[in-house]
């Protein structure tokens, strides 16, 4: 059995190396790039790429899959609800689109 013997690199160490990476200088020498003054190859806009992505974070889109400004139900409403799934006549709940308002009928009811 094998054991990696590697020292973990130091925090520091790494902090030092992403410092020498001059973020300025490689945005500065894409932006030539982009405006036609300064040619690069594939392989230096892919380097690039790479040490950017060491030093500044990617910034991902953070897609919301729930509902939105749908009302939360009553008490009273929760318990029908689940007396409808146990017995097996659920139907759709029917909602506004707005917080606080009542059904997609216009009907509102009091929250308790």
């Amino acid at each position: 059995m094998s054991t990696d013997r590697r020292k973990p690199l130091d925090p520091d160490f790494i902090e030092a190396m992403r410092e020498r990476i001059k973020c300025a200088s490689i945005i500065d020498k894409l932006q030539a790039c982009i405006d036609g003054t300064a040619e690069l190859s594939k392989e230096q806009v892919a380097s690039a790429r790479i040490l950017l992505a060491k030093r500044i974070p990617d910034l991902k889109a953070i897609e919301h899959t729930g509902d939105i400004g749908k009302r939360e139900l009553t008490r009273e409403e929760m318990i029908e609800r689940i007396t409808q799934l146990h017995t097996g006549s659920a139907k759709p709940i029917e909602r506004s689109t707005a917080p606080g308002t009542g059904a997609a009928d216009g009907t509102d009811q009091a929250r308790h």
